[in-house]
């Protein structure tokens, strides 16, 4: 796995310490607060049941992965570790390599706790993720930058265990 850097944005129609929301796009769902799932550890190598994809809360593996781009997709059972310590996950499927180097290069300007990586298993083409929040977007725009933006910064460190 290729590591990037990290970004993301959530929207909704608030001011915040984080500033405003952005606009919702066309095809994006408002942020999800799906049913928190129990969180324990489980044995590396079995799988877990969750009630969103890409996960949102979760039993899951002993390791997170380490913050930052992959070329590869990571399993469900790791980024749900990641979830659980304040990480954002922005996933994505189907988009060009132009907008793959748009949202890198986002990414590698705020990339604490940020995890970017290809989710080829789930029907929307941007998903973004934190501790019992998500958001997806059927198609790329180019409001995707802003609101990914915006989700990193109102969900990340939002955690039961909120630590590096």
């Amino acid at each position: 796995m290729v590591a990037l850097s990290a970004l993301v944005a959530s929207c909704g129609d608030s001011n915040t310490s984080a500033g405003p929301a952005p606009s919702l796009p066309a095809g994006c769902t408002p942020v999800a607060s799906p049913e928190i799932l129990p969180a324990t550890h489980i044995p590396t190598g079995q799988t877990a049941t969750y009630n969103t994809t890409p996960p949102s809360s979760g039993n899951h593996y002993a390791s997170p992965a380490g913050a930052g781009g992959y070329t590869e997709p990571i399993k469900n059972e790791t980024q749900v570790h990641n979830l659980e310590h304040g990480h954002v996950m922005v996933q994505y499927r189907g988009i060009t390599t132009e907008q793959i180097n748009e949202l890198g290069a986002l990414l590698r300007k705020d990339p604490q706790k940020v995890v970017f990586a290809p989710y080829p298993d789930m029907d929307p083409a941007i998903a973004l993720t934190s501790w019992g929040k998500i958001q997806t977007c059927d198609a790329w725009s180019d409001s995707i930058p802003a609101l990914v933006t915006y989700f990193i910064r109102v969900n990340r460190d939002n955690a039961p265990e909120s630590i590096n």
